[in-house]
């Protein structure tokens, strides 16, 4: 039976490669692939027309969603297994718990928090200073990049 999926997608090299090597990885033959962008720049559009049964089918649509999903809060996809996906979030605590909830309903395996992280963004001015020194350093300018 002939299924068809649309599929929100960041429009950056390499994303085709991963979707399309989800179905490759499954064994699932595309009769049809279209793909182009979306009023937004960054987010295009793919429709997939694949022959699967019902149970394949579901498989398919359960991971499409998951991976619009981090498509939209911008996290990124580290891994694709048989039965997980690893995904990576970076932001503010209100983002995390808002991905966490919507993906919840499709089971969440293991979930893993870091703390309030601080990066200097780009060279640093002084890196002789940074490698010197044993403890913390403490910049107040607009290079540091902070993430919970």
């Amino acid at each position: 039976m002939l299924h068809t999926f649309v599929v929100y997608v960041e429009n950056k090299p390499g994303v085709l490669s991963r979707v399309v090597s989800l179905f490759r990885r499954r064994a699932f033959n595309i009769d049809s692939l279209t793909v182009g962008r979306t009023e937004k720049p960054d987010v295009s559009r793919m429709t997939i027309v694949t022959d699967a049964d019902e149970d394949q089918a579901r498989r398919i649509e359960t991971r499409s969603q998951i991976l619009e999903l981090a498509t939209v809060f911008r996290a990124k996809v580290l891994d694709i297994a048989a039965e997980s996906i690893i995904v990576e979030l970076t932001g503010g605590e209100e983002k995390v718990d808002r991905l966490l909830e919507l993906l919840s309903p499709f089971g969440l395996l293991e979930v893993v928090r870091t703390g309030i992280v601080a990066m200097r963004r780009g060279v640093s001015k002084s890196p002789a200073v940074a490698s010197k020194s044993a403890g913390p350093v403490i910049v107040d300018d607009d290079t540091v990049s902070y993430s919970v």
